[in-house]
């Protein structure tokens, strides 16, 4: 049986900051998309892929646990927090 996806949405997990190479501050969110789906025994959540985006939305990719990398530009961030 196949339940309907109500929604999808994004949930943050985790607020970094970073710094840039000029020691601007970066404040960099990690988040989850989850599928919130209708089912006969009630609402369910389903985690799905994990991402990481300024907070302003630009896209930023995970190159380790302390250094992300800022999609348009290519430019490296160190974490600071």
């Amino acid at each position: 049986m196949r339940f309907h996806v109500d929604c999808v949405r994004k949930q943050i997990l985790e607020e970094i900051v970073c710094r840039d190479s000029k020691e601007t501050r970066i404040r960099i969110l990690r988040y989850q998309m989850v599928s919130v789906e209708n089912a006969p025994q009630g609402v369910r959540e389903r985690p799905g892929a994990q991402g990481w985006e300024t907070i302003f939305g630009e896209q930023v990719k995970l190159i380790d646990k302390n250094i992300y990398q800022l999609v348009s530009s290519g430019e490296l961030l160190e974490r600071s927090s």
